[in-house]
Protein backbone atom coordinates (compact mmCIF):
# COMPACT_ATOMS: atom_id res chain seq x y z
CA UNK A 1 0.00 0.00 0.00
CA UNK A 2 1.84 3.45 -0.97
CA UNK A 3 0.81 6.63 0.70
CA UNK A 4 -0.62 9.69 -1.64
CA UNK A 5 0.98 12.55 -2.73
CA UNK A 6 -0.53 15.00 -0.60
CA UNK A 7 0.45 12.86 2.89
CA UNK A 8 3.68 12.65 1.28
CA UNK A 9 3.75 16.66 0.81
CA UNK A 10 2.16 17.11 4.05
CA UNK A 11 4.86 15.16 5.69
CA UNK A 12 7.73 16.89 4.25
CA UNK A 13 6.42 20.17 5.04
CA UNK A 14 6.25 18.74 8.85
CA UNK A 15 9.63 17.77 8.96
CA UNK A 16 10.75 21.07 7.43
CA UNK A 17 9.17 23.34 10.08
CA UNK A 18 10.27 20.69 12.54
CA UNK A 19 13.91 21.54 11.03
CA UNK A 20 13.53 24.92 10.56
CA UNK A 21 12.48 25.05 14.69
CA UNK A 22 14.99 23.27 16.12
CA UNK A 23 17.88 25.16 13.82
CA UNK A 24 15.95 28.33 15.31
CA UNK A 25 16.38 27.14 19.05
CA UNK A 26 19.92 25.53 18.34
CA UNK A 27 21.16 29.41 17.02
CA UNK A 28 18.58 30.93 20.54
CA UNK A 29 20.48 29.00 22.49
CA UNK A 30 24.27 29.74 20.65
CA UNK A 31 22.87 33.51 21.29
CA UNK A 32 21.97 33.43 24.82
CA UNK A 33 25.14 31.76 25.41
CA UNK A 34 27.95 34.35 24.09
CA UNK A 35 25.66 36.82 26.11
CA UNK A 36 26.05 34.91 29.17
CA UNK A 37 29.78 34.25 28.72
CA UNK A 38 30.20 37.99 27.60
CA UNK A 39 28.25 39.07 31.01
CA UNK A 40 30.36 36.93 32.91
CA UNK A 41 33.55 38.13 31.54
CA UNK A 42 32.30 41.53 32.30
CA UNK A 43 31.47 40.81 35.83
CA UNK A 44 34.57 39.22 36.20
CA UNK A 45 36.89 40.44 39.37
CA UNK A 46 40.33 40.97 38.06
CA UNK A 47 43.26 39.90 40.99
CA UNK A 48 43.96 43.75 40.90
CA UNK A 49 40.72 44.79 42.77
CA UNK A 50 40.95 42.00 44.90
CA UNK A 51 44.76 43.67 45.84
CA UNK A 52 43.65 46.95 46.15
CA UNK A 53 40.98 45.89 48.59
CA UNK A 54 43.38 43.86 50.30
CA UNK A 55 45.10 47.09 50.87
CA UNK A 56 41.89 49.27 51.84
CA UNK A 57 40.64 47.09 54.39
CA UNK A 58 44.33 45.97 55.97
CA UNK A 59 45.05 50.15 56.29
CA UNK A 60 41.70 50.38 58.32
CA UNK A 61 41.29 47.37 59.89
CA UNK A 62 40.99 47.16 63.76
CA UNK A 63 41.11 43.90 65.84
CA UNK A 64 38.08 42.07 66.10
CA UNK A 65 36.67 43.49 63.40
CA UNK A 66 34.38 41.14 61.23
CA UNK A 67 34.83 41.04 57.66
CA UNK A 68 31.56 39.54 55.39
CA UNK A 69 31.74 38.60 51.70
CA UNK A 70 28.32 39.00 49.43
CA UNK A 71 27.27 36.84 48.17
CA UNK A 72 29.07 33.93 50.09
CA UNK A 73 30.12 31.74 47.13
CA UNK A 74 33.03 35.03 47.00
CA UNK A 75 34.12 34.24 50.54
CA UNK A 76 36.88 31.41 49.16
CA UNK A 77 38.17 34.28 46.48
CA UNK A 78 38.13 36.76 49.52
CA UNK A 79 39.78 34.54 52.34
CA UNK A 80 43.14 34.52 49.84
CA UNK A 81 43.75 37.90 50.30
CA UNK A 82 42.63 38.92 54.08
CA UNK A 83 41.77 35.28 55.49
CA UNK A 84 44.36 35.76 58.10
CA UNK A 85 42.45 38.60 59.77
CA UNK A 86 39.61 35.74 60.43
CA UNK A 87 39.60 33.18 62.88
CA UNK A 88 37.30 29.98 63.04
CA UNK A 89 35.30 31.94 65.84
CA UNK A 90 34.46 34.70 63.30
CA UNK A 91 33.92 32.00 60.48
CA UNK A 92 31.63 29.49 62.64
CA UNK A 93 29.65 32.68 64.10
CA UNK A 94 26.09 32.38 64.63
CA UNK A 95 25.75 35.82 63.92
CA UNK A 96 27.01 39.22 63.53
CA UNK A 97 25.67 40.80 66.61
CA UNK A 98 28.67 40.50 68.92
CA UNK A 99 30.76 42.97 66.57
CA UNK A 100 31.01 46.30 67.01
CA UNK A 101 32.87 47.25 63.51
CA UNK A 102 31.56 44.92 60.15
CA UNK A 103 33.42 44.92 56.48
CA UNK A 104 31.15 44.08 53.84
CA UNK A 105 32.89 43.45 50.19
CA UNK A 106 29.77 42.70 47.79
CA UNK A 107 29.10 42.67 44.11
CA UNK A 108 26.75 44.95 42.51
CA UNK A 109 23.08 44.01 44.07
CA UNK A 110 23.96 41.93 46.58
CA UNK A 111 23.75 42.68 50.48
CA UNK A 112 23.62 40.70 54.04
CA UNK A 113 21.36 40.05 57.04
CA UNK A 114 24.21 40.37 59.16
CA UNK A 115 24.24 44.41 58.62
CA UNK A 116 20.59 44.44 60.04
CA UNK A 117 20.40 47.74 62.63
CA UNK A 118 23.75 48.69 61.83
CA UNK A 119 24.83 51.99 60.46
CA UNK A 120 26.89 52.54 57.32
CA UNK A 121 29.89 54.30 58.05
CA UNK A 122 31.67 54.63 54.83
CA UNK A 123 31.54 52.80 51.16
CA UNK A 124 33.43 52.54 48.60
CA UNK A 125 33.25 51.43 44.81
CA UNK A 126 36.44 49.62 43.78
CA UNK A 127 36.70 47.66 40.32
CA UNK A 128 33.16 45.94 40.14
CA UNK A 129 33.09 45.32 43.70
CA UNK A 130 31.94 47.54 47.06
CA UNK A 131 33.68 47.89 50.38
CA UNK A 132 31.30 49.13 52.92
CA UNK A 133 32.18 49.43 56.78
CA UNK A 134 29.20 49.49 59.24
CA UNK A 135 28.89 50.26 63.13
CA UNK A 136 26.73 48.80 65.17
CA UNK A 137 26.63 48.40 69.69
CA UNK A 138 27.25 44.98 70.17
CA UNK A 139 25.15 42.15 71.57
CA UNK A 140 26.31 41.87 75.09
CA UNK A 141 26.47 38.19 76.96
CA UNK A 142 25.93 37.08 79.90
CA UNK A 143 25.91 33.64 79.95
CA UNK A 144 27.19 31.28 76.86
CA UNK A 145 25.23 27.78 76.49
CA UNK A 146 28.75 26.40 73.97
CA UNK A 147 31.23 27.73 76.30
CA UNK A 148 30.17 26.38 79.73
CA UNK A 149 28.89 22.80 78.11
CA UNK A 150 31.57 21.02 80.86
CA UNK A 151 29.50 22.72 83.50
CA UNK A 152 26.18 21.83 82.37
CA UNK A 153 24.83 18.41 83.93
CA UNK A 154 23.07 15.71 81.16
CA UNK A 155 20.84 13.23 81.46
CA UNK A 156 18.27 10.73 79.75
CA UNK A 157 15.03 10.88 80.94
CA UNK A 158 11.62 8.80 79.68
CA UNK A 159 8.73 10.07 78.47
CA UNK A 160 7.36 10.21 82.13
CA UNK A 161 10.15 12.35 83.34
CA UNK A 162 11.74 9.54 84.97
CA UNK A 163 16.11 9.22 85.01
CA UNK A 164 17.23 6.74 82.58
CA UNK A 165 20.55 7.36 82.79
CA UNK A 166 23.24 9.88 83.54
CA UNK A 167 26.26 10.98 80.68
CA UNK A 168 28.85 11.57 82.63
CA UNK A 169 31.53 14.48 81.76
CA UNK A 170 34.66 13.06 80.11
CA UNK A 171 37.30 15.51 79.70
CA UNK A 172 39.63 13.49 77.34
CA UNK A 173 37.25 13.82 74.80
CA UNK A 174 35.63 17.05 76.01
CA UNK A 175 31.59 15.80 75.78
CA UNK A 176 28.84 14.85 78.20
CA UNK A 177 28.72 10.90 77.00
CA UNK A 178 25.72 8.96 77.04
CA UNK A 179 25.24 4.88 76.31
CA UNK A 180 25.50 4.52 72.54
CA UNK A 181 28.90 6.53 70.92
CA UNK A 182 26.82 8.62 69.30
CA UNK A 183 24.72 9.70 71.79
CA UNK A 184 26.57 12.51 73.70
CA UNK A 185 26.22 16.40 74.56
CA UNK A 186 29.58 18.17 72.88
CA UNK A 187 31.07 21.02 70.93
CA UNK A 188 30.83 21.12 67.36
CA UNK A 189 31.68 23.02 64.17
CA UNK A 190 29.31 21.63 62.29
CA UNK A 191 27.98 22.17 58.87
CA UNK A 192 24.51 23.90 58.67
CA UNK A 193 23.03 25.21 55.47
CA UNK A 194 26.32 24.78 53.90
CA UNK A 195 27.78 27.59 56.07
CA UNK A 196 30.57 26.13 59.09
CA UNK A 197 28.99 26.95 62.89
CA UNK A 198 29.65 26.30 66.08
CA UNK A 199 27.46 24.68 67.85
CA UNK A 200 26.11 22.21 70.61
CA UNK A 201 25.61 18.49 68.90
CA UNK A 202 22.78 17.21 71.03
CA UNK A 203 20.83 14.45 68.85
CA UNK A 204 17.63 13.34 70.42
CA UNK A 205 16.73 9.85 70.89
CA UNK A 206 13.41 7.72 70.10
CA UNK A 207 11.30 7.68 73.14
CA UNK A 208 13.34 9.86 75.26
CA UNK A 209 14.50 13.19 76.22
CA UNK A 210 17.79 14.65 76.66
CA UNK A 211 17.89 16.88 79.60
CA UNK A 212 20.40 19.54 79.90
CA UNK A 213 20.91 21.77 83.41
CA UNK A 214 22.78 25.17 83.79
CA UNK A 215 22.97 26.25 87.46
CA UNK A 216 22.86 29.74 88.53
CA UNK A 217 23.05 31.40 85.28
CA UNK A 218 22.64 34.76 85.20
CA UNK A 219 19.63 35.91 83.18
CA UNK A 220 19.73 39.21 80.63
CA UNK A 221 16.53 40.52 78.68
CA UNK A 222 16.32 37.53 76.34
CA UNK A 223 17.52 33.89 75.72
CA UNK A 224 18.94 33.92 71.54
CA UNK A 225 19.08 30.03 70.24
CA UNK A 226 20.06 29.37 66.91
CA UNK A 227 19.53 25.64 66.00
CA UNK A 228 20.01 23.43 62.75
CA UNK A 229 20.62 19.88 61.41
CA UNK A 230 24.26 19.36 60.88
CA UNK A 231 25.53 17.22 57.86
CA UNK A 232 23.75 17.06 54.73
CA UNK A 233 23.95 13.06 54.10
CA UNK A 234 22.18 12.98 57.27
CA UNK A 235 19.28 15.77 56.69
CA UNK A 236 18.82 13.92 53.43
CA UNK A 237 18.79 10.77 54.98
CA UNK A 238 15.68 11.84 57.55
CA UNK A 239 13.48 13.30 54.68
CA UNK A 240 14.00 10.07 52.65
CA UNK A 241 13.15 7.64 55.40
CA UNK A 242 9.82 9.45 55.06
CA UNK A 243 9.51 9.45 51.83
CA UNK A 244 10.32 5.77 51.42
CA UNK A 245 7.31 4.99 54.26
CA UNK A 246 4.75 7.28 52.84
CA UNK A 247 5.60 6.31 49.24
CA UNK A 248 6.44 2.74 49.10
CA UNK A 249 5.40 1.46 52.54
CA UNK A 250 8.59 1.00 53.68
CA UNK A 251 8.91 0.99 57.56
CA UNK A 252 9.64 4.35 58.73
CA UNK A 253 8.33 7.97 60.11
CA UNK A 254 5.37 8.56 59.63
CA UNK A 255 5.77 12.03 59.49
CA UNK A 256 8.43 14.51 59.19
CA UNK A 257 8.50 15.84 62.99
CA UNK A 258 10.66 18.94 64.13
CA UNK A 259 12.84 18.76 67.11
CA UNK A 260 11.47 20.47 69.89
CA UNK A 261 13.69 21.56 72.52
CA UNK A 262 11.72 23.04 75.90
CA UNK A 263 13.51 25.68 77.74
CA UNK A 264 12.40 26.16 81.73
CA UNK A 265 14.06 28.23 84.34
CA UNK A 266 13.90 27.01 87.69
CA UNK A 267 11.67 24.37 86.30
CA UNK A 268 9.11 26.44 85.16
CA UNK A 269 8.49 26.46 81.02
CA UNK A 270 9.90 29.71 79.50
CA UNK A 271 9.00 28.36 76.06
CA UNK A 272 9.68 26.29 73.22
CA UNK A 273 12.04 26.20 70.28
CA UNK A 274 11.47 24.39 66.96
CA UNK A 275 13.61 22.94 64.49
CA UNK A 276 12.40 21.50 61.80
CA UNK A 277 13.53 19.26 59.02
CA UNK A 278 15.72 21.59 56.52
CA UNK A 279 18.60 22.97 55.70
CA UNK A 280 18.58 26.11 57.60
CA UNK A 281 19.77 27.90 60.38
CA UNK A 282 16.86 29.16 62.52
CA UNK A 283 16.75 31.87 64.85
CA UNK A 284 14.63 32.05 68.04
CA UNK A 285 13.91 34.64 71.29
CA UNK A 286 12.78 33.71 74.26
CA UNK A 287 11.83 36.91 76.75
CA UNK A 288 13.50 37.00 80.03
CA UNK A 289 13.45 40.22 80.73
CA UNK A 290 11.33 39.98 83.80
CA UNK A 291 14.27 38.13 85.74
CA UNK A 292 16.85 40.38 84.13
CA UNK A 293 19.95 40.41 86.73
CA UNK A 294 18.98 37.15 88.68
CA UNK A 295 20.50 33.90 88.82
CA UNK A 296 18.54 30.99 87.90
CA UNK A 297 18.53 27.39 86.71
CA UNK A 298 18.13 26.94 83.18
CA UNK A 299 16.58 23.04 82.03
CA UNK A 300 16.65 22.36 77.83
CA UNK A 301 15.14 19.17 76.87
CA UNK A 302 15.28 18.19 73.70
CA UNK A 303 13.10 15.36 71.89
CA UNK A 304 11.47 14.32 68.52
CA UNK A 305 9.36 11.54 66.89
CA UNK A 306 11.62 9.14 65.21
CA UNK A 307 15.04 10.70 65.34
CA UNK A 308 16.72 8.58 62.81
CA UNK A 309 18.91 11.31 60.77
CA UNK A 310 18.61 14.36 63.49
CA UNK A 311 21.81 15.79 64.29
CA UNK A 312 20.02 18.35 65.96
CA UNK A 313 22.97 20.97 67.01
CA UNK A 314 22.38 24.26 68.70
CA UNK A 315 23.65 27.46 69.69
CA UNK A 316 22.50 29.89 73.10
CA UNK A 317 23.12 32.48 74.75
CA UNK A 318 21.45 34.95 77.57
CA UNK A 319 22.02 38.85 76.55
CA UNK A 320 21.42 42.01 77.75
CA UNK A 321 20.61 44.86 76.80
CA UNK A 322 23.97 47.76 77.22
CA UNK A 323 21.68 49.79 79.43
CA UNK A 324 21.47 47.49 82.29
CA UNK A 325 24.52 45.92 82.06
CA UNK A 326 26.53 44.64 84.78
CA UNK A 327 29.97 43.67 85.28
CA UNK A 328 29.69 40.14 84.57
CA UNK A 329 28.40 40.72 81.55
CA UNK A 330 30.64 40.12 78.39
CA UNK A 331 30.95 41.07 75.14
CA UNK A 332 31.58 37.93 72.18
CA UNK A 333 32.96 35.31 70.69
Amino acid sequence: MTSSPHRRSCCHGLMARLATASLAAVMLLAIVETVAVTMASRNQVSPQTWDQIETLIRREFHPGDLIIFAPDWMAPIGRLHVGDLLDVQQVSRPDSDGYSRIWVIARAGFGTSDTNGASLQWSRSVGGLTVRLYHRQPALVTFDFYEHVPEGFVRMMDKRGHQAQVCRWDPSRHRHQCRRGWNNVRQKLGEIGYHLRRCLYAHPVDGKILELRYEKVLLGDSFVFYTGLDNYDSRYRARRAWYMAQHHHKPGPTHLGPVVMEVALDGRRLGVVRQPIDERWHRSVLDTSRFAGKRMDVTLRISSDHAYGKNFCFYGQARRKEKSLTRTAMKYP
